[in-house]
């Protein structure tokens, strides 16, 4: 008899509280591949700011050096300098110059490279 009760208690118990233990351990995975889930998207976010802002870098620096080879042609007008690589307009060009060289693009020129 107390063989027989015990089996059937244990049984219960085990069904009963097992399902519960299983339900939760469920919800603690689901939970947890959330958590990845939601991580992984903010550094794959975070990586295309980052390449995105290093290609906007490595464009800025090689249309810096296109400038300023242009700009050691006294032939080419400045004008003309801020057409080839692709600025807006001769101020774009001006603005971007001087943010680099603290100088005006005239002043260089007047000057000499």
């Amino acid at each position: 008899m107390y063989t027989c009760c015990r089996r059937f208690w244990s049984t219960l118990l085990r069904d009963s509280v097992g399902d519960e233990i299983q339900q939760e351990l469920v919800n603690k995975i689901d939970e947890g591949k959330n958590r990845a889930s939601q991580w992984f998207d903010k550094v794959k976010s975070r990586f295309a700011n980052w390449k995105a802002d290093i290609a906007r870098a490595v464009a800025g620096e090689i249309r810096k050096d296109i400038d300023f080879q242009l700009m050691q042609n006294p032939a080419i007008k400045i004008s003309e300098v801020s057409d080839i690589p692709g600025y807006s307009g001769p101020a774009a060009f001006r603005k971007a110059f001087k943010s680099w060289t603290n100088v005006a693009p005239r002043a260089v020129r007047k000057v000499g490279v």
